[in-house]
């Protein structure tokens, strides 16, 4: 893979990444709108692509907020 192949391929995956990030605070801020706050939009900023994929998931099941982020 060229150098100008892994760039592209790292601005993707950043992409996707960002999409995840907003797609999830929209469906938290759909679900349990009241309780989205700073502190949990900074949770999300700050999470590794394997976390959201488990909380992007979770958000189906969850029957409050804390539902989602459990450990």
């Amino acid at each position: 893979m060229t150098i100008a192949q892994q760039l592209i391929e790292k601005g993707r995956l950043q992409g996707i990444e960002k999409a995840t990030r907003q797609v999830l605070l929209r469906q938290l801020q759909q679900r349990f709108s009241a309780e989205v706050d700073l502190h949990v939009e900074q949770k999300i900023a700050a999470a590794s692509r394997e976390q959201l994929e488990v909380w992007v998931m979770r958000v189906l099941s969850a029957s409050d907020l804390t539902d989602v982020f459990a450990a």
